[in-house]
């Protein structure tokens, strides 16, 4: 598994959260020939443990709370 780091977010109360994206990691093995590494499914969650999804780019919380990039 891969962990990726996307940043701070806040919510609209000012909270900020540390979005992880984690991506599973696929290996295929030909009959002849190195075994290749793909990427799998991508998951989102604050790093204390929130599950998140993405909808064309925008980060909520499984409770609706919008999550947007701190600058």
């Amino acid at each position: 598994m891969k962990i990726n780091n996307l940043g701070l977010f806040r919510d609209e109360f000012g909270n900020t959260y540390e979005i992880i994206e984690e991506v599973s990691q696929k290996t295929s093995r030909p009959l002849n020939g190195i075994p290749t590494t793909h990427d799998g499914a991508k998951g989102y969650r604050t790093a204390c443990g929130i599950p998140v999804n993405v909808k064309n780019g925008v980060y909520c919380t499984w409770d609706n709370v919008v999550l947007i990039p701190v600058e």
